[in-house]
């Protein structure tokens, strides 16, 4: 007979085991999951860096009943009224993540992949009108700190027609000039692509004078650029592939030791591009097997200011969108040098509204190279659009 009462008990869980799950938990209906105060949705792409998550429902929860995690993380829960609340940590601007909640007597969770906001892009432009004078007007992709933005603008009397467009003007004497940190907050947890530096002084009458600071251009997936030497199987392979790029790169520029400007880019190359609607951004480069030239160059001020100058005459002439700057070979000692030029390359090229690309020679696995050792990656890549990585 014990037997036999055991073998019952175990069948009856056997057969507990294979029935669905029930919950005694409520019937929460519809759960609304929000982030700052917006509601979280798959594919939301503004999220604040720092995660402040709220779950509510019809009725009340009881924390037990539920759990979640970020990026396969545990999410502590907290019961705030009759809510749920639960915060993570500052994560990095336009990262992506994944938010999981699972919710006792349903069979499907709540799956959320999202994104956090990304660097704001910004623009200043400064003109002098015959009535009002000097007016700089400012436009934030994500809507900025007003106080920020007035401190930057001294004395300047301010029109802000959205939260998003600014409008500056001085009844006495203007600042010389209007200097944005990246630091500057806005929306949703943002801040500005890069620093901005607007001169305010000399400007003529019936001229423009802006700063931009483009966030970097979106990827989707792999972005394809062709690197068009000035051959005709080069022109050949970029006539067979150009459906699959989004922007060419044809040689052509080279930076001699005193700032000349020597060459153009490849017309072949360039008229195939335009005609494909694709982006042109010409190669600067230097002689790799000449290191004292380049040298020579990235230590004389005159010089550097004298081919920056040119590159800009020479991409806004054409309309190019950028410039992909390929300096190879560079001694180790000409490191800060080249990072400066780099940033004040950068800044020109944004004042013009044009990118600028950096190729870059990747350290080894044993650190530090020859080849490598004259690249900031981290300082080009703040002051650069894109860093481009040679293999």
């Amino acid at each position: 007979m014990p037997r036999r009462l055991a073998c019952v008990a175990a069948a009856l869980l056997v057969s507990a085991c294979g029935l669905p799950f029930t919950s005694s938990a409520p019937a929460y209906g519809f759960i609304n999951v929000t982030s700052g105060g917006t509601s979280l949705v798959p594919g939301s792409s503004d999220v604040p860096p720092t995660l402040d998550l709220r779950l509510h429902a019809a009725v009340a929860f009881r924390p037990e009943d539920v759990t979640a995690t970020v990026d396969n993380r545990s999410l502590a829960l907290a019961p705030s009224g009759a809510d749920l609340v639960g915060s993570v940590s500052p994560m990095p601007l336009a990262s992506a993540h994944h938010l999981n909640v699972t919710i006792a007597g349903r069979a499907e969770g709540i799956s959320i992949d999202f994104d956090v906001i990304a660097p704001t892009a910004a623009m200043l432009a400064a003109h002098i009108d015959p009535t009002d004078g000097l007016i700089v007007d400012g436009t934030f992709a994500d809507a900025p700190s007003q106080q920020r933005v007035a401190s930057a603008l001294p004395g300047a009397t301010l029109s802000w027609t959205d939260p998003t467009h600014v409008r500056a003007t001085w009844h006495g004497t203007p600042p010389p000039a209007v200097d944005l940190s990246p630091s500057l907050p806005t929306a949703r947890g943002s801040h500005l692509v890069a620093p901005m530096h607007l001169d305010l002084t000399g400007i003529a009458g019936g001229s423009l004078r802006r700063v931009t600071v483009p966030a970097a251009p979106a990827v989707d997936g792999v972005n394809v650029v062709a690197f068009v030497v000035n051959t005709a199987p080069s022109n050949t392979a970029l006539a067979l592939h150009q459906s699959v790029l989004n922007w060419v790169a044809p040689t052509g520029w080279t930076a001699q030791s005193d700032g000349t400007l020597l060459g153009t880019p490849d017309a072949a190359a360039v008229a195939r591009a335009q005609a494909a609607h694709l982006p042109v951004w010409p190669s600067l480069e230097n002689d790799p097997r000449d290191p004292a030239s380049t040298s020579a160059l990235l230590n004389a001020q005159p010089a550097v200011s004298k081919l920056i100058d040119s590159v800009i005459q020479a991409t806004t002439g054409s309309g190019f969108a950028g410039v992909n700057l390929d300096f190879e070979g560079i001694s180790a000692n000409d490191k800060t040098a080249f990072t400066t030029f780099v940033q004040a390359l950068a800044t020109a090229l944004h004042q013009h509204g044009a990118q600028l690309t950096v190729d870059v020679v990747p350290h080894g696995l044993g650190g530090v190279n020859r080849y490598s050792a004259a690249y900031d990656v981290p300082a080009i890549g703040t002051a650069a659009d894109l860093v481009d990585v040679m293999a």
